[in-house]
């Protein structure tokens, strides 16, 4: 984990020789609260979008057939970005589709 600061650190609006965010010099350690030091979390991303299905099938063909089928959930990503491009009656983007669950600390490499 990157703990020292260094010139990426700096930004055009700021001095050029201390972190723009912390301002502590180029060298010494990023206090704690700054947001360039980082580590890896783990989240759950829960989508929820309308899908077309056929209309006899039941919940459990649905589930089924995203789940145990051969339909391959990358799928999903073509989906999510048609709605994210064209959006539906709510809105343009994901936003209104999508949250995010901290799941928990992944430890350091």
């Amino acid at each position: 984990m990157k703990t020292h600061v260094d010139q990426d650190d700096t930004r055009p609006a700021g001095r050029p020789d201390e972190c723009f965010y912390c301002r502590r010099p180029i060298g010494a350690e990023h206090t704690f609260e700054c947001v360039i030091p980082e580590r890896k979390v783990r989240v759950r991303m829960i989508v929820e979008y309308p899908i077309d299905v056929p209309r006899a099938w039941t919940p459990e063909q649905v589930e089924f057939h995203r789940n145990e089928s051969s339909w391959c959930a990358d799928n999903a990503l073509t989906e999510l970005d048609a709605l994210a491009k064209t959006g539906d009656d709510e809105s343009p983007c994901l936003c209104d589709h999508v949250r995010f669950e901290y799941v928990g600390e992944l430890p350091e490499p």
